[in-house]
């Protein structure tokens, strides 16, 4: 996985593309996908970064984990379904 440094306001940067790579359907709910325990940690650094309320944070993370085990509206027969069937968009 290729890595893009992005800096948003700070000279902290953040691994965009690796957030992006974990949020993936696609990639995420793939059998050999792993969790990358780096990745993960860079993401609530993001997080923190752009969402100052703790309520809403809060409610993100809780959203998060209904996405990672595929519940609510990420385990319904639709979004299972088309899971395979979004693929990762080319460049221009």
């Amino acid at each position: 996985m290729e890595y893009c440094w992005c800096k948003m306001g700070t000279s902290t940067p953040y691994t965009l593309h690796a957030t992006t790579y974990y949020l993936n359907p696609y990639y995420h709910y793939n059998p050999s996908f792993k969790v990358n325990a780096n990745i993960k940690i860079e993401s609530y650094q993001c997080l923190e970064r752009i969402v100052f309320d703790a309520i809403e944070m809060c409610i993100i993370d809780l959203q998060l984990e209904s996405f990672k085990d595929a519940k609510g509206l990420f385990g319904i027969e639709v979004t299972i379904t088309t899971r395979d069937k979004k693929k990762k968009k080319k460049k221009l």
